[in-house]
């Protein structure tokens, strides 16, 4: 009895309640003696004024029905959206008509709990674009309505796309026909728009509708917060609401079919007679049926499982690349003042004075600095993985030599702990071998560092052997990295090559970042190889323990001679793998460097000096212009991140300059801390001779700008050279186009020469000259190599150099 006195009570009294509301809100306009003040904007078909001037819509339909039933007078107020919210804010207007619900705007206003409908974003392009993702907006102009939740909101599109890394251009219009308007100008190639507008508004204009569509988002009514009245009108409007969508003949409804047929749900009874048939069918269809209602019910969980699956995949993508590029940028930063660590440690070594401990302590730093850097490269090996831009390099190389550089790195470490290295290399080995070498120089590292990190007592080795050549001249490498240590459980075998996965002793965690097993690997498989765990144990209590193999097999071509001279001529790597050291320039030779940073100019300028270079220094892009213009040097390195004017800026000034006052063109290499493929080939596309990476080795360095200017050398012997024990790959610094030891004819030297070529290699180099075709100069330079090698020398020259004016003058004097 008390149960149900209580369940009757208890909706009586929320009546009395909602009466009591409303009467103190009736009491309250009234003593107030004006109408309520209800805020509209232009934004059809869900409120609009129409033609005659009338305000119109489905918002307009149902606050006139919510209003006329209660017998409120009311007063619309016209604006654009933001003055609208505005006014609402500052207690100017009493409603606010089709709000978009969110955290951020419930701070600022009052919402009525009843939702009017839900309604989302979708994206209109112009003509001749196709959009199906956030990742097809790179790049594009996209026009939004400003302050419009579909474009600022938590899920609006700006934010959407930061968390997609797309670049967009974003423009912002004070409503949604503004935004159409700009599409079909050319001004924008999207905008973004809600539905309802979209529906009403798509056939008046020549736009597309994408199949993107995000953010669902609720609209209510709005209320100000400094009315006393806004609680008693959110209630009327609950109320009011509730009823009117309740009721399939109401205003609400008949609303929805007037302005927004896309919005009105068709529904079917099930006749009479199908009710009464039902329950006199047999039991075969209704088992039937039930079986098929839990295959139903099976297959909806399916799918609801594979939506979850596949959010959180793309959930998880998205975070991986915001890491990834959070990764590179920190890696950028990092490898910036790592240069002046390594740079300042190079200068120092060549300095007589420094005794045995000094040069053991600068060996110790170099040593540390190229271990950081390796840590830095990588983790932006990680990202370019996960990104899908890793790409192999293939250069000559001797593996000897890579794998004792290798020893020779981690040797100290080992006997540090007690721990014996053993190094086995394969009588048959090539000599050399035509492959990535840094990339096996980097899994080797990886491997045997693993290696050192788990063995407290015996020894790690390393063993490289081969096997006879295929038809195609591979060798298949086997080698092999193993250890004394506890070995790898069984449940870990594939587990610890994955990213950011660690075994963990019964001990202590392992440092590190759990990237290098997963990086090897990756990188194995890259070069047509593959990396596995060859065998493991846990180790026992008693005897010796087996420890862990690692085995890699790599498919590696041995390298001819005839391939090293293709591959490198005379490249810098090519140089310094024969043993040239460089004294001093034969000539005195102007040098301009630009660079922001005061440790970078500071160790330029020391690595050059000695070599008899005359340094001129700038700090900027515009500064180093002026002083190209002033002092005319014959080399330029560029940072290629500067305030004012950035290193490419500058890069294309100076070569505009040069074609401009027709003036020999600049040897130009440009300096980065960057890593991005891109950015080299955009410098070397305008005329960089060299795209130098931080930090900065000394010796490449001087090799490669000894390609362009003469040098004072001498040949120095196996027995001084050594193996380098810090040595990464030569020439892996930096991206060139090659070079040729400048030659140039007097005019009287040419014109014999130009009589002597062919008739038609003389016509096809007149050609290639009036059309400023280089490529096609040196093609030809290469061609009369034999003939007339002064002469080739000369075009080579001038088509390094891009002196294009001083190509055209060779017709100009011939004739």
């Amino acid at each position: 009895m008390l149960g149900l006195k209580q369940g009757w009570v208890l909706p009586q009294l929320r009546r009395c309640l909602l009466l009591c509301s409303l009467c103190v809100g009736s009491l309250l306009w009234a003593a107030g003696g004006e109408p309520l003040r209800i805020g509209i904007y232009q934004n059809p078909p869900k409120i609009f004024i129409d033609a005659e001037g009338r305000v119109s819509g489905f918002y307009a339909d149902i606050t006139r029905a919510i209003l006329d039933d209660r017998g409120l007078a009311w007063d619309f107020v016209e604006g654009s959206w933001q003055e609208g919210l505005a006014r609402l804010e500052a207690g100017e207007i009493d409603v606010m008509v089709d709000v978009a619900y969110s955290q951020e705007r419930a701070e600022r206003f009052l919402f009525c709990e009843e939702t009017v409908f839900v309604n989302w974003g979708v994206l209109y392009t112009r003509q001749g674009i196709s959009i199906h993702s956030f990742m097809d907006l790179q790049g594009l102009r996209v026009a939004g309505m400003r302050g419009g939740i579909h474009s600022d909101g938590p899920q609006g599109l700006l934010n959407m796309v930061r968390q997609f890394e797309v670049d967009i251009a974003f423009s912002e219009y004070p409503d949604y026909r503004a935004c159409f308007a700009a599409v079909v100008a050319g001004d924008a190639d999207v905008a973004v728009v809600n539905r309802l507008f979209g529906l009403a508004e798509e056939d008046e204009w020549p736009v597309v509708r994408s199949t993107v569509v995000f953010n669902p988002i609720a609209l209510k009514f709005a209320f100000s917060p400094r009315s006393p009245a806004s609680p008693a009108l959110i209630a009327v409007f609950d109320e009011s609401l509730h009823r009117l969508k309740a009721d399939s003949g109401s205003a609400y409804h008949r609303a929805l079919e007037r302005y927004l047929p896309g919005f009105v749900q068709q529904r079917s009874v099930i006749p009479w007679w199908m009710k009464v048939l039902l329950p006199v069918l047999s039991a075969f269809f209704l088992t039937a049926m039930v079986f098929v209602y839990v295959l139903y019910r099976q297959i909806v969980i399916r799918k609801k499982l594979e939506q979850d699956l596949m959010a959180a995949k793309e959930k998880a993508e998205a975070a991986n690349r915001a890491k990834s590029s959070f990764l590179a940028n920190t890696s950028h930063e990092i490898r910036t003042p790592l240069n002046a660590v390594l740079g300042y440690a190079q200068i120092l070594a060549d300095d007589p004075q420094l005794d045995r401990n000094q040069l053991d302590y600068l060996r110790k730093i170099m040593a540390g600095g190229e271990h950081l850097l390796g840590i830095i490269n990588s983790i932006l090996d990680m990202s370019k993985i996960e990104a899908g831009q890793q790409e192999l390099v293939l250069r000559p190389f001797d593996l000897r030599v890579t794998a004792q550089s290798v020893r020779d790195l981690l040797a100290l470490k080992a006997r540090a702990r007690g721990l014996g290295f053993t190094l086995e290399l394969d009588d048959a080995l090539a000599p050399r071998y035509l492959g990535d070498e840094a990339k096996i120089r980097q899994i080797l590292l990886n491997l045997l560092n693993n290696a050192l990190k788990f063995t407290e007592k015996g020894q790690i080795g390393l063993e490289l052997k081969t096997s006879p050549p295929d038809s195609r001249g591979h060798q298949f490498l086997r080698i092999t990295v193993f250890d004394t240590g506890p070995g790898i459980p069984e449940k870990d075998r594939e587990r610890i090559f994955e990213a950011f996965e660690q075994l963990r002793t019964e001990r202590e965690s392992i440092e590190g970042t759990g990237l290098g097993l997963a990086i090897s690997r990756q990188l194995a498989r890259l070069m047509g190889g593959e990396l596995t765990l060859e065998t493991a144990s846990q180790g026992v209590a008693s005897g010796p323990s087996q420890g862990a193999r690692f085995l890699l097999i790599l498919p590696l071509p041995a390298d001819s001679p005839e391939d090293s001279l293709a591959s490198g001529g005379d490249s810098p790597a090519n140089r310094a793998a024969q043993g040239i050291r460089y004294l001093r320039v034969r000539e005195p030779c102007r040098v301009l460097i630009a660079d922001d940073r005061e440790s970078n100019l500071d160790i330029l300028y020391r690595m050059l000096v000695p070599y008899g270079f005359v340094v001129t220094t700038a700090r900027d892009g515009r500064e180093a212009l002026a002083a190209y213009e002033r002092e005319r040097p014959r080399v330029v390195l560029l940072d290629y991140v500067m305030p004012q004017m950035n290193g490419f800026e500058a890069l294309e000034a100076i070569r505009v300059y040069e074609e401009m006052h027709h003036l020999p063109a600049a040897v130009v290499f440009m300096v980065s801390a960057s890593t991005l493929e891109e950015e080299a080939a955009r410098c070397l596309a305008a005329g960089a001779q060299a795209f130098v990476r931080k930090p900065l080795k000394k010796d490449e360095l001087i090799s490669l700008v000894a390609g362009y200017v003469p040098f004072e050398t001498e040949q120095i012997d196996a027995g001084e050279r050594g193996v380098p024990v810090f040595a990464r790959g030569a020439g892996e610094g930096f991206v060139g186009r090659g070079s040729t030891e400048d030659v140039f004819l007097e005019g009287g030297l040419v014109r014999t020469a130009l009589d002597n070529m062919d008739g038609e290699k003389r016509e096809t180099l007149r050609r290639s000259v009036r059309i400023g075709d280089v490529r096609a100069v040196r093609a030809i330079a290469e061609d009369i190599a034999g003939e007339q090698p002064d002469f080739s020398r000369h075009l080579a020259s001038l088509a390094l150099s891009f002196d294009l004016a001083a190509l055209k003058e060779l017709f100009d004097d011939g004739e």
